[in-house]
């Protein structure tokens, strides 16, 4: 059906011309109310608020992630911001001998976190992580029924979630990668996920030693609405990890970036791939898949 429909377009261009072809798109639009602006958002990787099946993740995981990591047989994940443990889950599904740490800071969801991998041979902590050691806050719905969007951010709930209902503060243990490393004898991670809210900068700079040393291969983190909030721009995640290549993770895989553009600073659902400038390598590989 695609490839009928794409010939169609094309024949349809030859014979109106390429501009009329675009006026032509925008006006059908219009006409029966599509957003384009939302599809647009998709074509390059943001969701928007067409969010299932649109960020790229499944592929991300079942074809990209085993490319990247195929040269170790026993890789290190961090799964930070782990929820009730699906991402974990499905880490353990495509990479059987993976060392996994899943970390969830919020205890009632870690409880299910527990419950949810309890077969999974999966390494769990009760901590969430930051640029400092200590304690945090987050907040979420006083009846914490929804546990992902649990946020250090109180102004996300009814500005992002239109959720008015009571707010309540939870705190929790916050620890530092660099720090939770040295005392684990974690010595590098293959890939990193965070998915905190907005709080995926700070977290990063508390890995600062594991960056500078090249121990950290592949990132992913979201970037999205969030970081209206938390006031962390793409640039701030270029300017710290220096010597790393930026990429969008897509539904058809992922989609290069390339230097700093401030075109890229799209603050819709969306999960960026950084890969370490040694191991860049291994992305000619995925292209070539």
């Amino acid at each position: 059906m695609k490839t009928i429909l794409s010939g169609f377009v094309r024949a349809v261009s030859k014979v109106i011309g390429k501009r009329n072809l675009e006026q032509l798109l925008v006006f059908s639009a219009k006409a029966v109310n599509i957003n384009l602006h939302e599809h647009a958002l998709i074509q390059i990787g943001g969701s928007g608020s067409l969010k299932e099946g649109a960020s790229g993740e499944r592929t991300f995981l079942i074809d990209t992630l085993p490319c990247l990591c195929k040269d170790n047989a026993q890789p290190v994940f961090f799964d930070i911001g782990a929820n009730i443990g699906n991402y974990t889950l499905e880490l353990r599904n495509y990479f059987p001998n993976a060392s996994i740490y899943s970390f969830e800071p919020v205890k009632g969801t870690f409880e299910k976190l527990q419950n949810n991998t309890i077969n999974a041979g999966v390494n769990l902590y009760n901590i969430g992580f930051s640029d400092t050691k200590g304690t945090g806050t987050l907040f979420n719905t006083i009846d914490n029924s929804d546990t992902e969007i649990a946020s250090v951010y109180k102004d996300v709930f009814p500005e992002i979630f239109k959720n008015d209902n009571e707010i309540s503060p939870i705190e929790f243990q916050m620890d530092t990668i660099d720090s939770f490393c040295i005392s684990n004898s974690i010595t590098n991670i293959d890939f990193l996920k965070i998915d905190v809210e907005g709080h995926e900068l700070s977290v990063l700079k508390g890995a600062g030693n594991m960056l500078r040393n090249g121990k950290i291969r592949f990132i992913q983190f979201e970037f999205n609405s969030h970081n209206v909030y938390s006031r962390v721009f793409l640039r701030d995640f270029y300017m710290l990890l220096t010597g790393f290549e930026f990429y969008r993770i897509v539904q058809t895989g992922i989609d290069k970036l390339g230097p700093y553009n401030t075109a890229n600073e799209i603050f819709v659902q969306q999960n960026i791939l950084a890969v370490n400038g040694d191991v860049s390598d291994c992305i000619k590989d995925v292209f070539s898949a």
